[in-house]
């Protein structure tokens, strides 16, 4: 063999390698989903030399949905964000990711295109404008032990399937030093586990905020219509509001390096919050739940800066405007903080990430909503498949 056929073998097999690394890294979730609107998120693997899309409709997935980027549909990157828009209520679409490698890429159009791949077809059901029921599941500090999730639903026999949508109340990640901990432990288990075809919505605990990764969270993640951070939507009789609580302690902590500010952060949703909480779709629902990881008041005997700020920020005029139910996590302590002279409303507090039995007051928690526009039934079921606090409301 002479030089140059070594030569071409060489590079041909070096080139069959690179390109056998381009896959998916996760399975398509679901983000952000409304009646008329859902986005389907998903991660490559190698190369970020792909072209990516969706392909879906009522019967087959012969409609194709691109994301945009002023002007450009989005290529060469290796995470897809594609808004499926004009969707009608209460309907059933089927729907796959497709990716095409591209091979080469020379001046201002010279492109080659390489293997297409797709995922298998998944489905989901649009949610009714006028729903009269609701049902989720909750989950926070799982700090990264994402076989907590499955574990949790089958040791309380629950269903993702009898669910609408999961949410994820902060700390399901224990830091973020790199995209592999976003992937290897939220999004590649949780897209095979239910997210292909039900939506979940997140917010950030304390813990996403650090190491050096965490500035990639909103990559990864649609939090809400503009991907602030906090926002609020609409699910049948509940109106729910989803605040951003930040890191634990001062921006000033040593542990921070001079990088953090959530104080400045929290101040800027005050605003916000007063306006949804007088909104109109706020006012036609039956109940207004919040969402926020660190909660207005402690129920272990630590309580770091934010609870306060939180407190002092948040919690007036969440009593002037009389909302039904706030959901947290953080203490890792799972329980109800029933209504008092200062607080209006119960605080629900789901649990923690230690499952040994000397360690049980601080085990894992799944938190179940369900709703009717007469009453809202909140249950926390623990990892031993036990009621850790119960909270009912009727209107």
């Amino acid at each position: 063999m002479n030089k140059t056929v070594i030569i071409v073998v060489f590079l041909l097999c070096t080139l069959s390698v690179a390109r056998a690394t381009v896959g998916f890294a996760t399975q398509p979730y679901l983000q952000n989903m409304t009646p008329n609107s859902v986005t389907i998120m998903w991660a490559t693997s190698g190369s970020s030399q792909v072209h990516g899309w969706v392909q879906y409709g009522t019967e087959d997935c012969s409609m194709e949905a691109f994301q945009y980027d002023r002007g450009l549909k989005q290529a060469f990157t290796r995470i897809y964000r594609v808004k499926l828009e004009n969707l009608q209520p209460s309907t059933t679409y089927y729907y796959k990711a497709v990716i095409r490698e591209i091979t080469g890429f020379v001046g201002n159009t010279s492109l080659t295109w390489g293997d297409k791949m797709e995922t298998d077809v998944y489905s989901f059901t649009t949610p009714s404008e006028d729903a009269d029921q609701v049902s989720c599941l909750i989950f926070n500090d799982v700090h990264s032990n994402d076989s907590f999730v499955k574990s949790l639903v089958d040791k309380n026999n629950l269903s993702f399937t009898n669910s609408d949508f999961v949410f994820f109340n902060g700390d399901m990640l224990n830091s973020l030093p790199s995209e592999s901990e976003i992937i290897d432990h939220m999004l590649s288990p949780y897209s095979q586990l239910f997210a292909s075809k039900l939506p979940f919505f997140a917010v950030r605990g304390n813990h996403e905020y650090r190491n050096k990764y965490a500035r990639h969270w909103f990559d990864y993640v649609q939090a809400g219509k503009n991907n602030d951070g906090y926002y609020a939507f609409t699910w049948g009789p509940c109106f729910f509001i989803v605040l951003d609580t930040g890191e634990d302690k001062e921006d000033s902590h040593a542990e921070y390096n001079g990088l953090l500010d959530c104080e400045a952060y929290r101040s800027s949703q005050v605003a916000w919050l007063e306006t949804q909480l007088n909104s109109e779709e706020r006012k036609k629902a039956a109940f207004t739940v919040v969402f926020m990881h660190i909660p207005f008041y402690s129920n272990t005997s630590t309580a770091r800066f934010s609870v306060g700020d939180c407190r002092r920020l948040f919690m007036p005029m969440m009593n002037d405007s009389h909302v039904d139910l706030v959901i947290s996590g953080h203490t890792h302590k799972a329980g109800v903080i029933n209504p008092d002279t200062s607080h209006s409303f119960p605080i629900v507090i789901g649990g923690g990430k230690d499952v040994t039995e000397e360690k049980k007051t601080y085990c894992p928690a799944v938190i179940t909503l369900k709703a009717d526009r007469k009453k809202l039934n909140v249950d926390i079921l623990d990892w031993y498949g036990e009621n850790r606090g119960s909270v009912t409301l009727n209107k």
